[in-house]
């Protein structure tokens, strides 16, 4: 993907999971925020 960071690009691919989850009708039983949080302390 181009970053020089390794872990950026592993945000990146997390989200675009999500993405394609939802697309695909992937029900998490997570709350929204409580996702949020989790991406945001692994980055």
């Amino acid at each position: 993907m181009g970053h020089k960071d390794a872990s950026s690009t592993e945000v990146y691919t997390k989200i675009f999971a999500l993405d394609v989850g939802a697309q695909y009708g992937v029900r998490f039983s997570m709350a929204p925020a409580d996702a949020m949080a989790l991406v945001r302390r692994s980055s």
